[in-house]
């Protein structure tokens, strides 16, 4: 902080990532460059989309400096550009898309004041109260505090809110009411809800699971051997690196690849992890047409985004093309009797992602005794290989990442073995 005051006095002409303090209210500058009079405040987002709450935190940022007189101009907020595409080398005039906002973010400042003292005086109560009742401003925007806030308030767990296919709007007008459990949904409501979700409520109240045994084999009956399971783990780049690519479309560095010649045959398996300096695609790709046969049969869970994937490695690699394309062609979704609710169970609590139904369906597998739990982390993990200078830490964050791609595919062969005892 001192360091930000001294750079103001000195009117230093470019100073990142400042900060100030006024009144116990302490706020981070990504910029403050100088011009004529004052300075130009810029704030850079990864986003290439515009969102209330940017400007409600220029509108503190503006708040602050405005009491400490400093002197500011502009108020510039960046985005990306979401139609900037990658070619040689970056061109940041035509990445970053400037707009001037003093007046939309001058218009705030009075709504800003009021929510500073509403802060304050939540802090000064030692013991929080909770005092509104849960609504939709739970949500929009999103509250801090939620999970505190519902355990105060003995909202169970699971819930109404666990409901699928119901939007939170309506589900806080049945809480309202007084339903908070499914169990306790009047029976002239259930009856207006769509199938799926009277198929929830019904495996919440028996505690038995959904069987749609004729559903389930018709999937089943699509499946022939030999038989691949596939997972990719993609990275996003606000900032596109590689010959091509648009900001923050996917980029797959990683896959799991799990292997049977026959319904009786031994369990293979095969993984990748691209170096993290490389563009990874190409290696994919590679990889890819080498391990799989396109003539046969491929399952992965929510299977658009592994043909996503895929068909754009096929558009990076036209020489692979045919055999990509034809291997995303093959591609089935096991996710697809969860999604349909062709199988359901009370321990899924309304969701059919590939760890909601792993730990109803086989609890001792189970992704929590992993150091790296989903897909974010992956993610994360991965864009720090390039920055950790100690091999072993490297090596182990690695390993990491491929014991827990390695897992989204066997839980897939975990899965399908569950369907098929039924």
């Amino acid at each position: 902080m001192e360091e930000s005051k001294k750079a103001v006095l000195k009117k230093r002409k470019a100073i990142f990532n400042p900060v100030f303090v006024f009144d116990d209210i302490l706020i981070e500058i990504d910029a403050l460059i100088w011009s004529e009079k004052g300075y130009d405040i810029y704030d850079i987002k990864s986003a290439s989309s515009l969102k209330t709450i940017f400007f409600d935190a220029l509108a503190l940022q503006l708040f602050v400096l405005n009491r400490l007189d400093i002197p500011t101009e502009k108020v510039i907020l960046c985005t990306i550009h979401q139609n900037y595409t990658f070619h040689q080398k970056l061109e940041p005039e035509k990445l970053i898309e400037k707009r001037e906002v003093r007046e939309s973010v001058l218009e705030r400042i009075p709504k800003i004041t009021e929510k500073i003292e509403t802060a304050k005086k939540a802090l000064e109560n030692k013991t929080m109260s909770f005092e509104k009742e849960i609504g939709k401003r739970c949500y929009f925007p999103e509250c801090g505090y939620l999970e505190d806030c519902w355990k105060k308030k003995q909202v169970p767990y699971p819930s109404i809110f666990n409901l699928s296919r119901m939007d939170k709007v309506s589900k806080f007008e049945l809480y309202s009411q007084g339903i908070k459990n499914l169990k306790d949904i009047p029976e002239e409501i259930v009856q207006k809800l769509e199938k799926k979700q009277k198929i929830q409520i019904e495996a919440d109240r028996t505690g038995k699971p959904f069987i749609d045994s004729e559903k389930i084999k018709e999937f089943l009956d699509t499946i022939t051997y030999p038989l691949y399971f596939l997972d990719f783990e993609t990275v996003q780049h606000p900032v596109p690196r590689f010959e091509g690519v648009k900001p923050n479309k996917h980029i797959p560095f990683q896959f799991s690849l799990h292997y049977l010649e026959s319904e009786t045959s031994k369990l293979k398996h095969f993984e990748f992890l691209a170096d993290e300096k490389k563009d990874p695609r190409s290696f994919v790709a590679e990889k890819i047409v080498e391990w799989i046969n396109p003539n046969h049969c491929i399952l992965s869970y929510n299977s658009g985004f592994e043909k996503a994937v895929i068909r754009k490695l096929a558009e990076f690699c036209p020489q692979k093309s045919e055999t990509l394309l034809q291997i995303a062609q093959n591609i089935k979704d096991l996710m697809q009797p969860f999604k349909n609710f062709s199988y359901y169970q009370k321990e899924m609590n309304g969701r059919y992602s590939i760890k909601s139904v792993l730990s109803a369906l086989i609890p001792e597998e189970s992704y929590s005794k992993l150091n790296i739990k989903n897909g974010g982390e992956a993610t994360f993990v991965y864009k720090s290989l390039e920055y950790i200078q100690d091999e072993k830490i490297k090596m182990e964050k690695k390993k990491d990442l491929l014991d827990y791609c390695r897992l989204d595919t066997y839980a897939m062969v975990l899965i399908l073995n569950y369907l098929k005892k039924i």
